[in-house]
């Protein structure tokens, strides 16, 4: 995969990242709200880890719920 389409792909993974971060810490938003929020995130980065995986042919076919777990779990540590 070439440098410049994964620094793209990390730079909108972060951006999600971060706005889900915003959605969490604003108390004024609904849980309804949040929840969308995530459901948004979770798809985007779910998008950026399955290209990336079209192009590496090294990720295993796993369900989107999975990844977007392990994107949380990689993001937390």
């Amino acid at each position: 995969m070439p440098d410049n389409l994964l620094r793209e792909i990390l730079e909108h993974v972060d951006s999600e990242t971060a706005k889900l971060q915003e959605s969490i810490a604003d108390a004024s938003r609904s849980k309804a709200r949040r929840q969308r929020d995530l459901d948004h995130a979770e798809a985007e980065i779910c998008v950026e880890l399955k290209t990336i995986r079209r192009h590496n042919n090294t990720i295993a076919d796993v369900p989107q719920r999975t990844l977007a777990k392990l994107w949380q779990q990689h993001r937390c540590q």
